[in-house]
């Protein structure tokens, strides 16, 4: 009788039904709830659930093949996105590039001059290279200063770099090789000394990211490896790469040496760009442990994968965690073609995700590490995988995406390579504008980026072009970027945005935030103080179509462009 009485009720209601079955209390991803099961629901139950569930029910039935054929581009971010970039290459040679000497390690430190006036002059660099082009192309309207527009997003940018989610080693510059992580491998943990082989150095890599943070490794892991180390720190070394069960054993030497750092007030023994998940009880001593035994279980692990590269390179393993004898020595290249890096990644992701504790997130970051030190080896070439990061990126760049359908790895390569493809092969649209303007800017960037680099990272993994990893991560950062900082959806092509823009979520309510925006192109007034470069040419005001929150110090916000703008 209760079923009958909730099928007519079914039948004569207008509106869809809130229905709620027992499973969804605990869903399971791949459950979905019969229509039988649906109608069961006592209507009390079935009020308190979503209005539009069954509509959703019914969507997820959509196969995918189907689904990707309808979903569709969406042109305003995918501006939004380039001109992010643009601003990523920007910051990358101002904080990066042009800071330090040649080939030289610097570490990100919270109380560094990040978006700072030493700064000032690079960024302007940059703004002239950029003014260059854009009036060689005529891009710029008359009454538009070239290369103003990414000039004023230093405002967002700022706010963007200096924020929770870039300070220190969480920003990701555009080259995914100049990312803090990665130079620190490139150019510190593949050139340590004692490390004679590709093995040995590629096994290290798989160390240094049992906990990816780069004091603890300069304590404990680096002076077992450097000319100097004593006769016991050089055989705890070799036991790290060929013994790690010995090497890292509970109470063994190595663990008391966790403990002592740990002791001696270094209270992070891992990164915080990504996290890891201990299991339930880790904490204390027993995280420390939980940190070395998770370093030993990637050292294997790096064995594992260099088996598949020797594999797939050689056609057989030349050397092994048994056996160090038949070792290749670091100075011979590793290198394959196309068809091979494309078969060897896909055998590298199976070996990964295999793993314990490696989701892909880690995955990616294993592969493009790897890619990085051996671009020759052309893993990544042809795609990427996507982390969870880059992920919720997709939700903004498609329209007709449905909730929860991008989660698997196979429908995330399918949007990243329809993504990929408009970048590098589609049809000239709305883009004819951006995407030869930041092709422009990306190669002069990576000229300055390899000559910075040029002893210890190769120039193929500093590319000139548009490459699959380093898409993927930047789409991480803009992910980011477009979700804390830039709700409202600015940024664009030409659209110079006021010295006055305050961002509601993230400053206090009317308070003004500094911009680097020149006056003209020219290098030469990179020495003066901010205060004397806010002049704009006369501007004509628009607004937003999205109000901003009422907190912030006006009801709209007032963004400053050119006549034939918008």
């Amino acid at each position: 009788k209760i079923t009958t009485c909730v099928q007519k009720e079914v039948a004569s209601s207008p509106q869809v039904l809130n229905v709620s079955s027992p499973s969804e209390r605990n869903p399971e991803p791949t459950t979905v709830a019969s229509d039988e099961e649906l109608l069961k629901t006592p209507p009390k139950k079935r009020r308190r659930k979503d209005k539009s569930l069954k509509k959703k029910l019914q969507m997820n039935r959509i196969p995918w093949s189907e689904q990707f054929a309808t979903i569709k581009i969406r042109p305003r971010e995918i501006s939004h996105m380039i001109q992010f970039f643009l601003c990523q290459l920007r910051a990358q040679y101002a904080e990066i590039v042009k800071v330090g000497n040649k080939n030289e390690f610097m570490i990100s430190k919270k109380n560094d001059d990040r978006c700072g006036d030493s700064r000032r002059c690079a960024y302007n660099e940059f703004d002239c290279e950029l003014g260059r082009y854009d009036e060689s192309v005529s891009i710029m309207t008359e009454n538009s200063i070239p290369g103003q527009d990414v000039a004023s997003c230093q405002v967002l940018m700022k706010q963007f770099l200096l924020g929770k989610s870039a300070t220190g080693d969480k920003w990701m510059p555009w080259h995914a090789a100049l990312g803090e992580h990665e130079r620190y491998l490139l150019q510190v943990v593949y050139q340590l000394p004692l490390l004679e082989s590709h093995r040995e150095r590629y096994v290290m890599s798989y160390a240094f990211s049992g906990s990816r943070d780069i004091e603890l490794f300069e304590t404990l892991f680096k002076p077992l490896f450097s000319v100097t180390a004593s006769d016991e720190d050089r055989t705890l070394g070799q036991n790290i790469i060929y013994q790690p069960d010995v090497a890292f054993a509970e109470n063994g030497i190595l663990h008391k040496r966790y403990m002592a750092y740990r002791a001696n007030g270094k209270k992070k023994l891992h990164t915080t760009s990504y996290q890891c998940h201990p299991p339930q009880g880790a904490s204390g001593a027993n995280f420390v442990y939980y940190i070395v035994d998770r370093t030993r279980r990637f050292v294997h692990l790096g064995h594992q994968a260099f088996d598949t590269i020797e594999q797939f390179i050689f056609g057989t393993k030349q050397s092994s965690l048994e056996n160090s004898n038949n070792i290749i020595p670091k100075n011979q290249s590793l290198e394959c073609d196309a068809a091979t890096g494309l078969r060897l990644w896909k055998s590298l992701q199976s070996v990964l995700t295999s793993a314990h504790e490696i989701g892909p997130t880690m995955s990616k970051i294993f592969l493009v590490s790897t890619h990085l030190a051996y671009p020759k080896i052309k893993i990544l070439d042809q795609s990427c995988g996507i982390g969870d990061g880059a992920d919720a990126a997709f939700d903004y760049l498609f329209e007709g995406l449905q909730t929860n359908s991008r989660k698997r790895h196979d429908q995330r390569i399918d949007l990243f390579n329809k993504l990929y493809t408009h970048l590098t092969q589609g049809p000239p649209s709305q883009d004819k504008r951006q995407i030869p303007r930041f092709l422009h800017m990306l190669k002069w960037t990576a000229t300055h980026t390899r000559n910075r680099f040029e002893l210890n990272i190769l120039p193929e993994a500093l590319a000139h072009f548009i490459t699959p990893y380093d898409l993927q991560v930047a789409l991480c950062e803009w992910r980011k970027f477009r979700s804390t900082v830039d709700i409202n959806c600015l940024l664009d092509t030409c659209l110079v945005l006021s010295s006055t823009l305050t961002d509601s979520n993230t400053t206090p309510k009317g308070a003004a935030l500094d911009i680097l925006l020149p006056t003209s192109p020219a290098v030469e007034n990179a020495g003066k103080s901010l205060d004397d470069d806010r002049a704009i040419i006369p501007p004509v005001l628009v607004r937003t179509t999205e109000p901003a929150s009422s907190s912030a110090s006006s009801s709209s916000t007032d963004v400053v462009c050119s006549k034939s703008n918008k």
